[in-house]
């Protein structure tokens, strides 16, 4: 597994060194790896149509453009026997176990029933399946925190949090789709995909990752013998032969993005390169 980190600010032709990367692999022939570009589900068709305007381009098989929601769609397939759940629809079921469960709650019994409650649920539910939480993990942390001192409201707060959060998790089961926890089901299946084994990969157009989209691109990475990660982030500020050196501050605007590029001292050595393409 090679990765290579593609920095530069804006306008600095990140965008532009993939595309040519992946034409100048495709006028090599249709023989070869599968090519796989990762890129936001806005950017698919922009992508497809900057490499189809290459003249020497005629049209292509071996290129996968894909995001994240078509990843996991290609990985699970739809399941037409159940419906998918919609934003109203989960707020609706929130709300629903919030009155059925008011004597259970410990903090949030008063606010039940009141206007924006189900919304703000319904929000940190999302939160939790973005980082890749079960209720189980929830539950075990109140419970932490329920040992850890006297009964507070913060501790009172994770216990109802966790008890919505896994009724709701019952509720859906066997019966809605939530396009929330897709990603993590897709998981388990990169192994088996053959339009990632043995393949080339590049990552463009992100401004960050959420928990369960790096643990794909982690499952990705392992498949994949050469991968390419392009980040919106100034290479002045990276150490390009020791990245993990380099002083970190989690106050800056991009520190997530050059967390990235401070690979596992026990894990192998990441490349970094300054991309110096035209501007895209």
């Amino acid at each position: 597994m090679a990765v290579q980190f593609i920095l530069g600010r804006s306008g600095t032709g990140k965008t532009t060194y993939c595309i040519k990367s992946i034409i100048r692999e495709l006028a090599g022939g249709e023989k070869g790896p599968p090519l796989v570009l990762l890129v936001p589900e806005q950017a698919t068709y922009q992508a497809q149509r900057a490499i189809l305007a290459d003249k020497k381009i005629a049209g292509y098989s071996r290129v996968h453009i894909i995001s994240f929601e078509r990843l996991s769609f290609q990985l699970i397939g739809k399941n037409t026997a159940r419906p998918e759940i919609s934003r109203i629809g989960r707020e609706m079921i929130i709300y629903k176990l919030l009155r059925a469960g008011r004597d259970k709650l410990k903090l949030l019994a008063q606010a039940a029933q009141t206007p924006g409650m189900a919304t703000k649920l319904a929000e940190v539910i999302i939160e939790m399946h973005q980082c890749a939480c079960k209720p189980s993990d929830v539950t075990q942390l109140a419970q932490d925190l329920a040992k850890a001192g006297p009964l507070n409201m913060t501790t009172m707060k994770f216990a109802d949090i966790a008890l919505i959060f896994g009724e709701y998790a019952d509720f859906i089961a066997e019966k809605f789709d939530d396009p929330d926890i897709q990603l993590s089901h897709a998981l388990k299946k990169i192994p088996q995909a053959d339009f990632l084994n043995g393949a080339k990969l590049w990552v463009d157009g992100f401004a960050d990752f959420t928990v369960q989209q790096r643990y794909l691109l982690v499952e990705m990475l392992k498949t994949a013998p050469d991968s390419y990660i392009a980040l919106c982030l100034d290479p002045t500020g990276i150490d390009t032969q020791y990245p993990d050196r380099c002083e970190r501050d989690d106050t800056s605007l991009f520190s997530h993005r050059a967390n990235l590029c401070r690979p596992d001292r026990s894990k192998q050595k990441m490349q970094v390169a300054d991309c110096k393409a035209d501007s895209a």
